[in-house]
């Protein structure tokens, strides 16, 4: 039987009222999201304020900005930063991770960005397009790093750890070049430069930077030069490296130094380190050095066989009138 007209009026009444009270709490849901954003937002202004408010009595934003600036550079100048193969944080990156007020710092202290330790890693020819994909951000990298050092002398390091088919003969190919043309559009600012080659073949790193002349390194007063095998002596052999008018310092380990031509007259610091074939130098060796210097006044010498009297049993005449320092190690 169908419901009657009065129960079906009763049952409208009762839908109708229903759906009225749910757009009521609809408008009351929609109302209570809107408060709960409002005080949420409250919420997020008071915290800001109160960081802030917290941030004035911390001890590190009390450090004057000079100090600050100092000790990142000492941080930076005791842990020389490394652009390498592998997955290293250079030290000024680190600092500019701390917070947004040490990255604005490191960012605007251009002396953290002076210096740089480049490591050439192993290349292999049958992973080229992977190798130069690498050098290419390094590359990159390098060009920002310097960028940021403003227009202040640069010091570069360079380990050279290419040891596997990277030979001279290669040289064209290999892709550390695209990382080198990089590393030598800054050379007219550099002012040191350290070289470490454990390699036992001619490797383009060494062949590049030892056909580095005067015109490209204007600034140069400091080299320092480790070298295991006796192939990359002959790099720096009758070329003008070792004979720039503007260099002071060197520092040498290597097992030959008759190979190498230096203009010893000009420097003011030497140091000669045997290496891991070569504990020392000859008294004949070390007295015709000597016998070239001029201007000396720091020398720390590794010496094969040394007694007090090394310098004054050589029959010609050493003169050192300069030196200050002379450090001797057997």
């Amino acid at each position: 039987m169908a419901p009657s007209t009065a129960k079906l009026k009763v049952v409208e009444a009762h839908i109708s009222d229903t759906i009225a009270h749910i757009e009521a709490l609809k408008s009351q849901v929609e109302q209570a999201k809107i408060k709960l954003q409002r005080l949420r937002e409250e919420e997020a202004v008071i915290l800001e304020s109160f960081a802030d408010h917290r941030q004035v009595f911390s001890p590190f934003r009390n450090i004057p900005e000079d100090v600050l600036r100092e000790i990142c550079a000492a941080y930076v100048e005791a842990d020389a930063p490394t652009l390498s193969w592998r997955r290293i944080i250079p030290s000024p990156y680190l600092l500019a991770q701390i917070c947004s007020g040490m990255r604005h710092l490191a960012l605007t202290t251009p002396v953290i960005w002076a210096s740089m330790n480049v490591c050439i890693g192993p290349f292999s020819f049958h992973r080229c397009e992977f190798s130069q994909r690498v050098y290419s951000i390094m590359a990159s990298r390098a060009s920002e790093w310097f960028e940021r050092a403003g227009g202040l002398a640069i010091s570069v390091s360079i380990e050279d750890e290419s040891y596997s088919d990277t030979t001279v003969e290669h040289s064209v190919s290999d892709p550390s070049n695209i990382l080198f043309n990089t590393l030598v559009s800054y050379s007219t600012r550099w002012k040191g430069i350290k070289l470490y080659s454990t390699c036992h073949t001619l490797t383009t790193p060494m062949v590049r930077i030892a056909a580095l002349t005067a015109d490209d390194l204007p600034l140069l007063q400091s080299v320092s030069i480790h070298l295991d095998s006796q192939i990359h002596n002959s790099v720096f052999c009758d070329n003008g490296f070792l004979t720039i008018p503007t260099l002071r310092h060197l520092i040498l380990q290597t097992n030959n130094l008759e190979t190498l031509t230096v203009n010893w007259a000009i420097l003011t610091s030497i140091t000669l380190r045997g290496n891991r074939y070569c504990h020392g130098y000859s008294k004949r060796q070390l007295a015709r050095i000597f016998q070239q210097t001029k201007c000396l006044v720091f020398c720390d010498i590794d010496v094969a066989f040394v007694t007090p009297r090394l310098i004054g049993r050589h029959s010609d005449k050493i003169d050192l009138p300069l030196l200050k320092t002379l450090l001797i190690g057997e």
